[in-house]
């Protein structure tokens, strides 16, 4: 998830620790990919049975001696700090300890750089598949390409399917010019499903952090690829989102493919992604548009709120058609907060320009929820030049400073037109929040620096961890319990709630089916604390309601958070995932943007 800057999109991490462990086998049904039959049941990815060293809870139990607790504690000190002492990693690494030797290894990772790479090319050949797993998620995380080699060269070699899957999202990870057609030719070779489907992730993250990679797109065989994400299930729903990842998807596949999978059962994640594909096809190719919107309509009134969510946000290219615009006309009137704002935004990010949808925008501008206002403000600020905005004049007396913000920001981003005087306006506006804002924007102010937050050491950090933390918001309260996976990060959001940094801070980008972010201190995206940290990335995967820490490049983090309200499969192995949603979940589901933090507690 990125921090969002104006110009920066937010992609925004999971829960359920994957690859916790070891001993027992996942035991897969092999199937051919070449063959045509259908796909065993779907088993996603167990986490291992032996306790994984590189978790500090490891710390706390009865296995754990004060020798192991003082190297780990020397290695997370030492993580924090990026400082890759390899004549003290080199002994480690030579220990009889495998909690020690894996904690290094992910240490080694989270350093990154190609320092580290020859002190953890040897553990990818280990005869332990615990060892070769963390070496090849500590590879992944290098951002150095050469480390590309040695996982393609482990590859060749591997049967293990955990340690297969740190390798393909580890590939995905780095990134590589014609990754998506080498990739796909391992198909073949690939016998079980988890594999199969550690190979479509791999190639999603690839396609999410590097866009800019150059492939032959035109000779994948996309309606084999559409028959394996027919089967349904949830590893089935990595082939459909690999597909909707592609660069001009839209003019690869025909919408009379997408059709003839509406009416196929499917997991309510394959449905979410069949909702993104239709959305992306239906841009080109109309041909088929009316009966895929049937099945939309269907979907957003009786699948589940995430299905429903991706239902409308499909719709966005089929405005042309009635039925569209009259669906989206009641859903944006829904009791669910969520739906309502998605809804809107929809249509306020649509090219349509009838005259019924302006004078919808200026009716919501009356609406006491601020993410509607704003939702609003964006339809009209896309639609109107500035003469044509005389309702401006009424938000000047509006109540909530957010909403101004956010109105500062859409007119400071009009560049067609000059909008200083307006903003010259709000200069004086008795919330100090608002005022300072717009004098920032008239002195055409440059964000500050951020420095690098201090940390303290592993003996106080590791105190954090099973707290719960309790933030009272303006939707109501939800509750976070801190986990052992990312212990430096625990401690530093529990140290910016004590500094007062989430109060009065606001969740700016909230988006269904996708990520609530929170922490922004200013109310444009761009709010921070000022003080940067480390990350922690660990084998946790992007479920809903984990919590993780938003960022805009390695080592970014500040404030900014965000909570997974769905499987967000392409974020993982890229973001510090901290904590989990233990209470309050619906108060999450029912957050729009705009939301305020009041309050926060941190209690044991």
């Amino acid at each position: 998830m990125k921090r969002t800057h104006s110009n920066l999109s937010l992609i925004c991490l999971s829960f359920c620790s994957a690859a916790r462990s070891s001993a027992l086998r996942l035991i897969i049904t092999s199937l051919l990919l070449a063959s045509n039959q259908l796909w065993a049941q779907p088993s996603d990815f167990q986490p291992r049975l032996e306790a994984d060293a590189s978790d500090p809870k490891s710390l706390h139990s009865g296995q754990t001696t004060s020798d192991q607790s003082e190297i780990i504690q020397q290695i997370y000190q030492l993580v924090d700090d990026r400082n890759p002492d390899l004549e003290f990693f080199a002994k480690v690494l030579q220990s009889k300890d495998i909690h020690v030797v894996n904690s290094a290894i992910v240490g080694l990772g989270r350093i990154g750089g190609k320092a580290v790479i020859s002190s953890l090319i040897p553990f990818l050949k280990d005869d332990n598949p615990i060892l070769r797993q963390h070496a090849a998620f500590a590879l992944g995380l290098t951002a150095n390409k050469e480390s590309a080699h040695y996982l393609w060269q482990r590859l060749e070699e591997e049967n293990d399917d955990l340690v297969k899957h740190e390798i393909y999202l580890g590939l995905g990870n780095l990134g590589q010019n014609n990754l998506v057609s080498r990739m796909l030719k391992r198909l073949t070779q690939e016998k079980s499903r988890t594999a199969q489907a550690s190979l479509f992730q791999g190639l999603a993250i690839a396609l999410t952090f590097h866009r800019e990679l150059v492939d032959d797109y035109a000779t994948i065989d996309y309606q084999r690829l559409l028959s394996l994400f027919a089967v349904g299930d949830d590893l089935a729903a990595r082939v459909g989102y690999f597909l909707s990842r592609i660069p001009g998807i839209e003019k690869r596949i025909q919408s009379a493919q997408l059709t003839s999978l509406i009416s196929k059962p499917m997991s309510p994640l394959a449905r979410n992604v069949l909702s993104r594909l239709i959305g992306k096809v239906s841009a080109e190719d109309k041909t088929q548009n009316r009966e895929l919107l049937a099945w939309l309509i269907e979907q957003t009134e009786n699948g589940n709120l995430n299905e429903r969510i991706a239902a409308i946000g499909a719709m966005r290219n089929m405005l042309d058609i009635p039925q569209a615009l009259i669906q989206l006309g009641k859903l944006q009137a829904s009791e669910h907060p969520l739906i309502a704002q998605t809804a809107l935004n929809v249509l306020a990010s649509s090219e349509q320009k009838d005259a019924n949808l302006i004078s919808l925008f200026k009716n919501q501008l009356k609406s006491e929820q601020d993410a509607m206002v704003v939702e609003a403000l964006k339809g009209l600020v896309k639609r109107q030049t500035k003469n044509e905005m005389s309702w401006v004049v009424k938000l000047f007396k509006h109540p909530s400073a957010y909403v101004k913000i956010q109105l500062l920001t859409l007119l400071n981003n009009k560049k067609e037109e000059d909008f200083s005087n307006l903003i010259q306006f709000f200069s004086g506006d008795p919330d100090p929040r608002v005022s300072k804002f717009a004098k920032s924007l008239l002195a055409k102010e440059e964000e500050k620096p951020e420095s690098r937050a201090d940390s303290p050491s592993f003996a106080q950090v590791k105190q954090v961890i099973g707290k719960k933390v309790t933030l009272s918001t303006t939707a109501g309260d939800f509750t976070i319990e801190l986990l052992a996976d990312a212990p430096y990060t625990a401690w530093h959001f529990v140290n910016n709630a004590k500094e007062g940094h989430f109060n009065n801070s606001y969740f700016s980008r909230v988006i269904g089916n996708f990520v609530a972010q929170g922490g922004d201190t200013i109310g444009n995206g761009n709010g921070s604390s000022g003080k940067t940290i480390r990350e922690e990335i660990s084998f946790l995967k992007h479920e809903p309601m984990t919590v993780a820490m938003a960022t805009s490049g390695k080592d970014t983090a500040t404030s900014q958070f965000y909570i997974n309200t769905a499987r967000n499969l392409h974020l993982d192995r890229n973001y510090s995932i901290f904590g989990k949603i233990v209470d309050g979940q619906d108060v999450v589901y029912r957050m729009i943007h705009g939301t305020m933090v009041k309050s926060v507690t941190v209690t044991n």
